[in-house]
C-alpha cells in the first residue's frame, strides 16, 4: 500500500516520528545539495577547472546524459525510512552488524587521511548541523548510508544506523514486478520477447529520470526504492548523487523523482530573474547565486541550484480499469516536468524557492 502523509490515524508517538522524518528529509535536501553539488563546484574551482554544467537536453524527459565520469564531483547514496527496515529485506538491503555505525566498525575506514568519526552519538538524534557534517565523511564511502527508526526508543526517533550498505536484488525481477503492476506483463519478463523486455527496461529507468546504462549507485537507488515500495508501507526517501549526470536524485515513497542540478546563469539571466521576482541583483546574489568565475567564453557567470520535479504520465501508472495494456510506444514519455525551482542557498533559510522555467525557455542563451 502506498503510504500517505495523513496523521489522523497515527498514535501520538507515530505522529511525532512522522514529523521528525519530514524535518529530517528537509534537512537532508539542503545537506546533500551542498555535498553533491555546491562542494563539487568548489572542488572544480580549487583545481582551476570549469564545472560541467548540466544542459536542458539532459534533464528533459527522455533526455540523453553524457557518459563521462567527473572525478572531482561528489557522489552519495542515502536511504531513509520512517520506520525500521523489516527483517525480510535485510537480505537485499544488507544492514548487518559489521556495518552498523559504531566506533569498532568505523575504525576500519579512514576519511581523507583523518581519523574516523569519534562521537557516534551524533547519529542518534540527527536533526542537527553536527550530524550533517559527520554524515559527509560516510558519504565518501562506497554503497549506501541507511537511516531508520530506532524501535528501541520508547517514543520516536530516526537515526543513521548502517553505512557501506550493499543493495542486492535481481533487477529483472523488479522490472517485471513494475511492468506487471502497470499491466504491461502478465507474469514473466520475457513473455513478450527480448525486444519488448529491453523496451520495458528502458522505460523503467526513464520513469526515474535515468538511462538504462546508469551506473551502480543510480541503479542501486532505484532497486532500493522498489524493494521498499513493494515490501513496506512506511514513508521512505532515496537520494543518489551521480558524478556522471551531475545530479542529486531524490525518489520518494510513491516513486516520484526530483533532480537537483547546478545551472549556469549569464548576466542577462540574472537581470531577468531579479526583475521577475522583484529582487535587487545584490539580493539575488546573496540569497540564491554562487560565483563561478570566468567561463570558457570569457563571460563572468553565476551558478544556481535548480530543482526539477517530474510527474509520472498515465503510461507509467497502473491502468484505472486494471486491464492489460497491449503495447508500449517508444516515443511516448513516461514522465513530464511538473515544476522547476531555483533554490535558496543554505544560509538563507527564510527565502522561498523561485519558480523558473529553465528547461523550456525560448531564449537560445540557456540551450
Amino acid at each position: 500500500m502506498t503510504p500517505t502523509l495523513n496523521l489522523k490515524d497515527l498514535s501520538f508517538n507515530d505522529t511525532l516520528n512522522r514529523c521528525y522524518y519530514l524535518t529530517l528529509i528537509a534537512m537532508l535536501d539542503i545537506a546533500l545539495t551542498k555535498h553533491v553539488l555546491i562542494d563539487s563546484l568548489n572542488q572544480f574551482q580549487a583545481e582551476s577547472k570549469e564545472y560541467p554544467f548540466v544542459k536542458p537536453a539532459e534533464i528533459k524527459p527522455g533526455g540523453i546524459v553524457p557518459t563521462d565520469e567527473h572525478g572531482l564531483h561528489n557522489t552519495a547514496l542515502v536511504m531513509i525510512l520512517e520506520d525500521a527496515l523489516p527483517l525480510s529485506l535485510r537480505t537485499n538491503i544488507r544492514t548487518r552488524r559489521k556495518n552498523e555505525i559504531n566506533k569498532a566498525n568505523l575504525s576500519h575506514f579512514t576519511f581523507g587521511g583523518k581519523k574516523g568519526v569519534d562521537d557516534t552519538s551524533v547519529f542518534r538524534e540527527i536533526i542537527s548541523e553536527k550530524t550533517m557534517n559527520a554524515m559527509k565523511k560516510l558519504l565518501h564511502l562506497d554503497m549506501a548510508l541507511v537511516g531508520q527508526r530506532d524501535r528501541k526508543s520508547r517514543t520516536y526517533g530516526i537515526k543513521f544506523s548502517n553505512f557501506h550498505v550493499q543493495v542486492n536484488a535481481i533487477k529483472d525481477t523488479l522490472i517485471k514486478n513494475f511492468a506487471v503492476e502497470l499491466g504491461y506483463l502478465n507474469k514473466d519478463l520475457l513473455e513478450g520477447g527480448e525486444d519488448y523486455a529491453e523496451l520495458l527496461e528502458s522505460k523503467f529507468y526513464e520513469t526515474f529520470g535515468m538511462k538504462c546504462s546508469a551506473s551502480g549507485r543510480r541503479t542501486a537507488a532505484i532497486m532500493g526504492h522498489r524493494l521498499l515500495y513493494e515490501q513496506t508501507s512506511c514513508l521512505h526517501t532515496v537520494y543518489c548523487g551521480s558524478s556522471e549526470s551531475r545530479c542529486l536524485y531524490k525518489i520518494n515513497g510513491k516513486g516520484n523523482i526530483t533532480r537537483t542540478i547546478l545551472i549556469e546563469l549569464r548576466e542577462s539571466d540574472t537581470m531577468e530573474l531579479a526583475s521577475t521576482f522583484n529582487l535587487t541583483v545584490p539580493e539575488l546574489n546573496r540569497h540564491y547565486l554562487l560565483p563561478t568565475g570566468e567561463n570558457s567564453t570569457g563571460e563572468h557567470s553565476k551558478a544556481a541550484t535548480l530543482s526539477v520535479t517530474n510527474m509520472r504520465q498515465p503510461a507509467a501508472l497502473p491502468a484505472v480499469d486494471k486491464e492489460p495494456r497491449a503495447e508500449i510506444s517508444q516515443m511516448e514519455r513516461w514522465i513530464t516536468t511538473e515544476s522547476q525551482h531555483i533554490l535558496p542557498l543554505a544560509q538563507s533559510p527564510e527565502r522561498k524557492p523561485l519558480p523558473w522555467n529553465w528547461l523550456y525557455r525560448t531564449s537560445t542563451k540557456t540551450n
